[in-house]
C-alpha cells in the first residue's frame, strides 16, 4: 500500500532535481499508478510490452508512457505507437524495424539509445567507441528522433565505480548534444539517482524507492 510517505520521498528528490522523474510502475496495480496520477504525476514507465499495453488502456489518456526494458523486434508492432519514449534503442535491427513501423503509420517516434556503460555481461546497449556511428545511422531515418541517451551503472553498492559510469556516458552526451540534438541523457535509479544527478542526468527512472 502507498502511503504519503512514498508521495514525500518523490516530492524530496523532485525538490532536488530539475529534470524528468520516469515512475518505474511495473508490476503494480492500477491502484498504485492511480495514487501518483492524482497527486500530479504523469510519467510512468514499464518494461513489459502487454503490462504496458493493457495499463495504457485502463489509466487516463494524458499518461506519457516510456518503455524502459528491451525490446524484442517481433514485438515493435504491439507498441510502436503506444509509447512516449522509447528508452532501450540498442541496435541497428531495432532501429530499423521502428522506423519501418512509423513510416507506416506516418508518425515519429521518439528514443533514447541505450549506452552499455555497466561491467556486467548482461546489460546490453551499444558501446561508447560505437556510438556515433549508430547516431550517423539513426540519423538516416526518417521516422525516429533520437532524443538522448540512456544508460544502467553496474548493479553494486560501489557508487564510486558507478559514479565513473555515469561521468563517461556524461562526456559522451556533452560531445555528441549539439551535433546530434539530444536533449536527454537519463541515469539513476533508486539505487543510485543522487550519484546520476551528480553527473548531470536530466531524466531519473525510479520505482523500488516509491513502491516500498
Amino acid at each position: 500500500m502507498i502511503s504519503k510517505l512514498n508521495l514525500k520521498k518523490l516530492k524530496k528528490i523532485k525538490s532536488q532535481f530539475f529534470g524528468t522523474v520516469v515512475i518505474v510502475s511495473k508490476r503494480r496495480s492500477v491502484e498504485e499508478i492511480l495514487f501518483y496520477y492524482k497527486n500530479g504525476h504523469r510519467d510512468f514507465g514499464e518494461n513489459r510490452v502487454e503490462e504496458l499495453i493493457t495499463k495504457k488502456e485502463l489509466l487516463p489518456a494524458d499518461i506519457n508512457w516510456h518503455f524502459v526494458g528491451n525490446l524484442q523486434t517481433k514485438k515493435v508492432k504491439k507498441i510502436f505507437n503506444k509509447v512516449h519514449l522509447i528508452h532501450s534503442l540498442d541496435s541497428i535491427k531495432l532501429a530499423d524495424q521502428l522506423d519501418k513501423r512509423a513510416t507506416y503509420k506516418n508518425i515519429k517516434i521518439n528514443c533514447l539509445v541505450q549506452v552499455k556503460i555497466a561491467k556486467e555481461a548482461t546489460k546490453s546497449g551499444i558501446r561508447c567507441e560505437m556510438l556515433e556511428n549508430f547516431l550517423l545511422h539513426c540519423e538516416k531515418l526518417e521516422n525516429i528522433n533520437i532524443i538522448g541517451l540512456m544508460g544502467m551503472g553496474t548493479n553494486t553498492n560501489d557508487l564510486k565505480l558507478v559514479s565513473s559510469e555515469f561521468d563517461e556516458l556524461n562526456h559522451f552526451f556533452n560531445i555528441f548534444k549539439n551535433k546530434y540534438n539530444l536533449k536527454y541523457l537519463s541515469i539513476g535509479m533508486s539505487n543510485d539517482y543522487k550519484v546520476a544527478i551528480k553527473s548531470g542526468s536530466n531524466m531519473l527512472r525510479i520505482g523500488s524507492l516509491l513502491f516500498e
